[in-house]
């Protein structure tokens, strides 16, 4: 059986398969299922390895580690929404052991589907929605972040996993030893390979 769109039924097929499943254009190994992953793009069906529990796999990881497009981020202009930025804006982060204004040198935004993202509330106010696997500055992610726990210092009210209203998300990389950025008040990390040349891709929070 196949599950797509939330249905189970039989998989599509367009490939020729003899002794295994046909799951769209490939025909699955032993012991590999028919799925439809999710997101960050539509690739339609494919085989896949379950996981312990005999499902499918769920999708977005590692790819959909971002923030949703109104993010406020820290610049010396004062708060952005991350989905404004692009490469050159100066953004504040930490760079050796202060706090200093750098340029953004690579942004990203990814298309994403059935996404999911943590809505954690801070103390200061302000609400983020990140997905789960993007980083902390302290090598946690936001999946780790409880109420009555802290983000770089600042104490969590909430933090509940709720689905992404939007069809992207970004994430930027500055210029610094760091590669972290303040996200409305609070340090966070950066999901972008900073080994990777600058290209011209936007940031991974969230966007219409």
């Amino acid at each position: 059986m196949y599950c797509g769109a939330g249905q189970c039924a039989q998989p599509p097929c367009t490939a020729t398969c003899t002794g295994s499943t046909c799951c769209g254009m490939e025909c699955c190994a032993a012991g590999q299922i028919c799925c439809d992953p999710q997101g960050p793009i539509e690739t339609g069906p494919r085989c896949l390895t379950p996981t312990a529990s005999g499902t499918c796999p769920m999708g977005c990881a590692p790819l959909c580690v971002c923030a949703s497009p109104d993010t406020p981020i820290a610049t010396p202009e004062g708060e952005r929404a991350i989905a404004t930025l692009r490469v050159g804006d100066l953004v504040y982060s930490i760079d050796g052991s202060a706090v200093k204004a750098v340029p953004i040198v690579r942004v990203k935004q990814t298309t994403v589907t059935r996404h999911h993202v943590m809505r954690v509330q801070l103390a200061t106010g302000v609400s983020l929605e990140i997905s789960g696997g993007h980083p902390t500055a302290d090598g946690r992610s936001f999946a780790d972040l409880r109420a009555g726990g802290m983000l770089d210092g600042v104490p969590v009210i909430s933090a509940e996993k709720v689905p992404y209203a939007y069809a992207s998300t970004f994430d930027i990389l500055p210029a610094s030893t760091s590669e972290t950025y303040f996200a409305g008040g609070a340090l966070i990390g950066s999901t972008i390979d900073g080994t990777v040349p600058a290209g011209p891709e936007r940031a991974c929070v969230g966007a219409p």
